[in-house]
């Protein structure tokens, strides 16, 4: 662990970036009566972005071997699928639905290519802290978007 890494925070930034532009243009089309999503997977999930979040400054980037270079490709097309997924929930009026629905045959898209890109930046950076916390994410933030997911479903 190192004290303090300013360029990784591109990590997070790559990921935290098209949740910013959702402040302003909200999404539309959001079924009455919400899901109670469980205190527990709330509790995970919220960690999770914290960890996950934050980590990653502490850590220097080290792509030196042939795990990095992999870990490195499949942050790429984790990413690129993550915004190919933003790109069709702009593009298709702000829909609610589009933040869960399965792309490329991938349930859950926008849940699971954040939580396989940081597990896989933990790969780069040689961070257990952001492995973990990644583990934690993955607890929270994919059954409740699967949650959503069959909910929203239900609503179409």
């Amino acid at each position: 662990m190192y004290l303090f890494h300013p360029f990784s925070i591109i990590i997070t930034v790559l990921v935290l970036a098209p949740n910013l532009i959702i402040l302003f243009k909200k999404p539309v089309s959001i079924p009455p009566n919400p899901l109670k999503e469980p205190v527990i997977l709330v509790a995970f999930e919220r960690l999770g972005q914290l960890g996950s979040f934050i980590s990653p400054v502490f850590y220097a980037i080290n792509v030196s071997g042939i795990p990095e270079i992999i870990a490195t490709f499949g942050m790429g097309l984790m990413l690129c699928i993550y915004y190919i997924g933003w790109i069709r929930f702009f593009t298709r009026e702000r829909e609610y639905r589009w933040l869960f629905w399965p792309l490329f045959s991938i349930p859950v898209p926008m849940a699971l290519c954040p939580v396989v890109y940081f597990l896989l930046a933990s790969v780069i950076l040689h961070s257990l802290p952001l492995l973990i916390s990644s583990l934690v994410l993955a607890a929270g933030h994919i059954p409740i978007s699967l949650q959503q997911y069959k909910y929203v479903k239900l609503s179409v």
